[in-house]
């Protein structure tokens, strides 16, 4: 137990390092290549994450799994002819969708609003092709409980692209195109990680067998498991397609439609969804405790966690909303060097609160065996955001996005609530949540006031720092105070039951 309490922590200590330094980047690339560039690297990469969505994300869950069930039975030939069929098997469809891309890439010209972003896109497809074959390793070694290596990669991965992208933008910049530079860095970046990991893989002594009788049982779980995570995925690009060219129809020239989109997708929307982070760290820890209470019919103890899980997403997303609120154009001024990311930030702030709590409401649907009715629940909204995103670009331009994510997360968590509700009748959650959603407007309220007094005296960051620290601290008392949420107690509780959760996921 121990040991796995040490891999927990490696793997959270990993991911940390490796979510911060992309945020850097993210924002060094903002500054480095500008708000058109930046534009047009995001509604190819929005592109690229549909493929790398189709050639790794079931293969490597449906690796992993049949790993460890391989080693628990030392059938290690059985596992060999397993990874090589996976190997094929995604090689194949990887290659497949390249080369359907290179062959019809004068049609992909319709789609986009600027022609330079097929070439963006062709030359982040060999990261399609390595990524493919990197996935199947990495789900070996994940299921053997290598995580030291695996996470090691992903951070290496990172950091060389950073470094290349970097070096490369520094000497290349005046000729070759900042998107195309920050694409090709990541390809290389991918190949990097894809070596490593193969490396790895021979090196603890695994290797390749026929993999006669193998491609039926890697197939049938990987594409039901990839099937639904593609669906999510689509609307990325269908967003990243559809804002640029409703702005232009409504009169919007090329370059301001790239602008807002590139400043939107690409500096507003990560700060967005940081808080989700935290709620993601609970939502896998809730999974196998509300499936193993679901197994033995314990309706107290799902009643309980359910309840508590939601006005804790609540509480994570409202916490941040006042900061963002207030705070939004100094943050991305001093990030970014851009107002107008701020002004979007400020606007959108409020979209926290269904981003956080349709995460953690669907999360409990998945947990109760109720997959197909939260997708179904995702698809409505999903709908939603469509019609928002075809009709609103003419009058709001790229707010439109807010408004349709916004009203897609809400519309997707009313949903939730309502399956919820018919599963565990007694959850007890609404009025607490109201008063949640209220105490944001006194927060932002004095947090706007103290920052502007501030402005006369202080640097733009130590007034962000503490008028940051101010507004988290002030909701926190209110809750307090209006006994909405018992923080401490809340802690005590995840913390007892979080070893193990944790333990079943990794």
């Amino acid at each position: 137990m121990k040991s796995l309490f040490k891999a927990v922590a490696l793997i959270t200590v990993f991911s940390i390092l490796t979510r911060i330094a992309g945020f850097l980047f993210r924002i060094y690339l903002a500054r480095a290549i500008g708000e058109v560039e930046l534009g047009l690297y995001q509604i190819a990469f929005s592109i690229f994450v549909v493929l790398l969505t189709v050639v790794s994300s079931g293969l490597p869950l449906t690796v992993s799994k049949l790993s460890a069930q391989y080693e628990a039975k030392h059938q290690r030939g059985k596992q060999n002819s397993m990874v090589t069929a996976s190997l094929i098997v995604g090689g194949l469809v990887a290659c497949l969708l390249c080369a359907v891309l290179l062959l019809f890439n004068k049609y992909l010209t319709v789609l986009f609003p600027d022609s330079r972003c097929v070439l963006i896109l062709i030359s982040l497809l060999p990261a399609v092709v390595f990524s493919s074959a990197y996935s199947v390793f990495r789900g070996v070694l994940w299921g053997h409980n290598k995580y030291f290596i695996v996470c090691l990669t992903e951070l290496i991965e990172q950091l060389s692209r950073i470094i290349i992208c970097v070096l490369a933008l520094s000497f290349l910049f005046s000729t070759v195109d900042g998107s195309l530079v920050a694409s090709i860095s990541l390809s290389i970046a991918c190949m990097i990680s894809f070596i490593i990991i193969t490396i790895a893989y021979f090196k603890h002594g695994y290797s390749l067998a026929s993999p006669k009788g193998a491609y039926k049982e890697v197939i049938a779980p990987s594409a039901s498991i990839t099937g639904v995570r593609l669906l999510s995925s689509l609307i990325q690009p269908l967003v990243a397609i559809i804002v640029p060219m409703r702005m232009i129809s409504a009169g919007f020239t090329n370059e301001q439609a790239l602008t807002q989109f590139g400043i939107a997708m690409g500096m507003t929307y990560p700060l967005l969804f940081l808080p989700s982070t935290l709620v993601g760290s609970l939502a896998m820890a809730l999974i196998p405790d509300l499936a193993s209470a679901n197994a033995s019919n314990n309706k107290q103890h799902i009643s309980s966690r359910i309840q508590t899980s939601l006005l804790f997403s609540f509480f994570v997303a409202c916490i941040c909303v006042p900061v963002y609120m207030a705070l939004g154009e100094p943050i991305c001024e001093f990030l970014f060097d851009n107002t107008q990311a701020g002004s979007y930030l400020a606007n959108s702030a409020w979209t926290m609160i269904p981003i956080c709590v349709s995460s953690i409401s669907t999360t409990i649907l998945n947990a109760l065996c109720l997959e197909v009715k939260s997708m179904k629940n995702y698809i409505v909204g999903a709908i939603f955001m469509l019609i928002c995103l075809w009709v609103l670009p003419a009058y709001i331009g790229v707010e439109s996005m807010i408004v349709g994510m916004g009203g897609c997360m809400l519309i997707t968590t009313l949903l939730n609530f309502r399956m919820i509700g018919k599963v565990i009748p007694d959850l007890k959650y609404g009025l607490k949540s109201v008063i949640l959603i209220l105490l944001v407007l006194p927060t932002t309220l004095l947090t706007q006031n103290v920052y502007g007094l501030l402005s006369f005296i202080l640097p733009n960051f130590v007034n962000i720092v503490i008028c940051g620290l101010l507004s988290v601290a002030t909701y926190a008392l209110l809750c307090q105070i209006f006994n909405v949420v018992e923080i401490k107690s809340f802690f005590i509780k995840l913390k007892n039951n979080t070893k193990i959760k944790t333990k079943n996921k990794v």
